[in-house]
């Protein structure tokens, strides 16, 4: 889809994220520019909760590029929610201070095996130190994180403008879930869908 855009600058949102009106006016006035001050930006995004947006939520400041000029040479690396691919001594990145919008309910607690099983098996072909720095101390580092992030944010900001236990609770044990099928596919044996 890069390759077939029109335009050079790109900004990438899903069928289930919007642009804020803030985004916008900001995402205009650096295409407007004649001269390019950065290629690649980095996007905050803000969780929308049953139509109320989220103030406070282990995920922030939750930044993605996810606005960038093609002329970067810029290619996604496997899912396009895993990562941007694209030189950054070369083009060093900028920040936007407006967000996307993230929009979850309450199915969003339902993990999604198929998902978590796909995630496991794109990193199949871990080196070792890969291994031990992804698949173990990420995850497990996260998921303490997450834990402990969500009892500070609750004590410090009640839970009117924070996201509901339920829905953090569903990102540990998608790193849980995660976590076990890497453990499973390194020491037991391939998984399969």
């Amino acid at each position: 889809a890069i390759d077939l855009a029109k335009f050079d600058w790109i900004l990438y949102i899903d069928s289930d994220e919007s642009a804020s009106a803030g985004l916008v006016e900001e995402v205009r006035r650096i295409t407007d520019q004649p001269a390019i001050e950065h290629y690649m930006y980095q996007t905050p995004n803000r969780i929308i909760y049953n139509g109320r947006e989220i103030l406070h939520a282990s995920a922030y400041p939750g930044y993605q590029y996810r606005f960038f000029n093609r002329q970067s040479g810029v290619h996604y690396k496997g899912n396009p929610h895993y990562f941007l691919k694209f030189d950054k001594k070369k083009f060093t990145p900028g920040y936007l201070k407006n967000p996307w919008y993230v929009y979850v309910d309450d199915s969003d607690t339902k993990i999604k095996k198929l998902q978590v099983l796909q995630d496991a098996l794109d990193a199949k072909d871990q080196t070792w130190r890969q291994f031990l720095r992804w698949s173990v101390f990420n995850k497990l580092f996260g998921i303490v994180k997450i834990l402990v992030k969500v009892v500070l944010l609750y004590v410090r900001h009640g839970f009117k403008d924070t996201l509901p236990p339920k829905l953090e609770l569903a990102r540990v044990k998608y790193k849980a879930l995660l976590f076990f099928y890497l453990m499973k596919q390194r020491f037991w044996g391939p998984l399969s869908i």
